[in-house]
């Protein structure tokens, strides 16, 4: 039988490192088709994250953490959430100066067709929601 627990357990893992693997009141996720919110006692889940910005209350600590995740996977099942993610960036990771420059590479790229013109909207996607997050107090 699965443990009780009080809490959400949330566990973040990139290809290099766990990030995270902490106790969390809840969290909100930038899934594919948009936000979602995790409480305790969610339903299992299996979905698709697109880059965008994360938020969870952690047990024990009065801010919300904010990170950027870019793309994956996340998994819930028994009040634990898995985020598996290319990367992970926190604010003080990353100038906006750098950020914007990412954005003009993105807007640089030739406008393609097919896939090549998914893939550079893709690109557009993720570097105007990384500069948002960057930007932000």
């Amino acid at each position: 039988m699965a443990e009780k627990r009080k809490n959400l357990h949330l566990t973040i893992a990139t290809p290099q490192a766990q990030i995270f693997d902490t106790g969390i009141f809840d969290a909100t996720l930038p899934a594919h088709d948009g936000l979602i919110g995790i409480m305790m006692g969610h339903a299992p889940i299996v979905c698709k994250l697109k880059p965008g910005v994360m938020r969870f209350h952690e047990t024990g600590q009065p801010r919300v953490t904010t990170i950027f995740v870019d793309g994956g996977f996340f998994d819930v099942h028994e009040n634990h959430i898995v985020v598996l993610t290319p990367r992970v960036i926190r604010r003080n990771e990353m100038t906006v100066e750098q950020a914007r420059e990412i954005l003009r590479q993105a807007e640089a790229l030739a406008h393609q067709t097919g896939e090549q013109a998914a893939a550079q909207t893709s690109h557009l996607e993720r570097a105007r929601e990384l500069l948002k997050f960057i930007q932000k107090d």
